[in-house]
């Protein structure tokens, strides 16, 4: 350890200085890094494939799960790697149902009542793979950004100051419940009994607005009717912007059709 008064070497344990008796724990308590002092954010960084666990979390305790991890979404590498995780299994999942969807027929006999499922392999090679996942991996990335996005926008109107990064874990964690109803048990359920496709997509969509109403409420502190008003032109806008691109997608789709 270097005397900051003299400029002699000392040993590093030693607390004065040989030749002058300076005072040398001051010396080394301003050379060691303190992340405090230094004013460093420290941020847990979460391991890619632990989102399952942190998925399933999610679904059983939301509120406790989210209180818990929130913190480590104030880093926007989490959240962003969160949200690609997530989309990117919905996308997965989306290529693996358009894929039985093609190959697997069913045709029932109007007479006898009778149904037959016949699986045609080669339906496969008419898929436009490319364009499946594209499609789909920009619609789930682009709803959970747009929740995030719309929240945050509504929060600088109001001026609330809130994290963009923990608005989007937020939306992921929201947004999770309505896929899994609707990409795993919907389809699954439907073979059973064909009503119980609609109610499971009815509760997961009932479980998403209260994820996400009670979080983004933990987040932005806001009064009674402050709160329900914000929350309901939040909400909206995000309605009316996915009712907007279903339609030019059911629209787009009828011209292709009438175009062939």
């Amino acid at each position: 350890m270097t005397c900051s008064n003299c400029g002699m070497i000392n040993n590093d344990d030693s607390e004065k200085c040989v030749g002058c008796g300076n005072e040398l724990r001051i010396t080394k308590k301003a050379t060691m890094v303190d992340p405090i002092a230094n004013n460093l954010k420290v941020t847990e960084e979460v391991p890619f494939m632990s989102y399952f666990g942190l998925i399933l979390s999610i679904i059983l305790k939301p509120f406790t799960t989210m209180k818990d991890n929130l913190k480590k979404f104030d880093d926007f590498k989490n959240s962003l790697n969160f949200a690609l995780f997530v989309s990117l299994v919905a996308t997965i999942i989306s290529l693996i149902k358009k894929m039985m969807d093609v190959v697997i027929i069913t045709n029932t006999n109007w007479f006898t009542g009778a149904t037959t499922t016949t699986w045609f392999w080669a339906n496969l090679k008419g898929i436009n793979y490319i364009s499946v996942i594209g499609k789909a991996f920009l619609l789930y990335i682009g709803i959970i950004f747009a929740i995030a996005v719309v929240y945050y926008i509504g929060s600088l109107i109001i001026k609330k100051e809130i994290n963009f990064s923990r608005l989007l874990g937020i939306a992921v964690a929201s947004i999770t419940p309505i896929l899994i109803s609707v990409l795993i048990l919907s389809p699954l359920l439907s073979i059973i009994y064909a009503p119980l496709s609609g109610i499971v997509t009815i509760i997961g969509g009932v479980y998403t607005l209260i994820i996400l109403y009670e979080m983004i409420n933990n987040e932005i502190t806001l009064k009674d009717d402050l709160k329900f008003y914000f929350n309901l032109v939040c909400l909206s806008l995000l309605v009316l912007t996915a009712y907007y691109v279903y339609m030019k997608s059911i629209t787009g789709s009828l011209f292709d059709l009438l175009s062939r």
